[in-house]
């Protein structure tokens, strides 16, 4: 659960899942984070389980982000 922590924490945005699934073990459901940055740690890391990211490829001023896609 310390990704979804640091997702929510960075200021990305929870769209869906996110919750513990069962009682055993570290499943979660499935989860897809939105309104992500290049700096977050769900982005940067390969998280273990069902956890997409998503990120624009233009910021609020209409400049592209592609210089960004390398770094990630």
């Amino acid at each position: 659960m310390g990704y979804i922590d640091s997702g929510k924490n960075d200021g990305a945005t929870l769209h869906l899942g996110g919750q513990r699934h069962g009682t055993e073990g570290y499943f979660i459901e499935p989860t897809i984070f939105t309104d992500c940055k290049p700096n977050m740690k769900v982005v940067q890391e390969e998280i273990f389980g069902p956890v997409a990211v998503i990120i624009k490829f233009k910021d609020e001023d209409g400049k592209p982000w592609l210089p960004f896609i390398n770094l990630v």
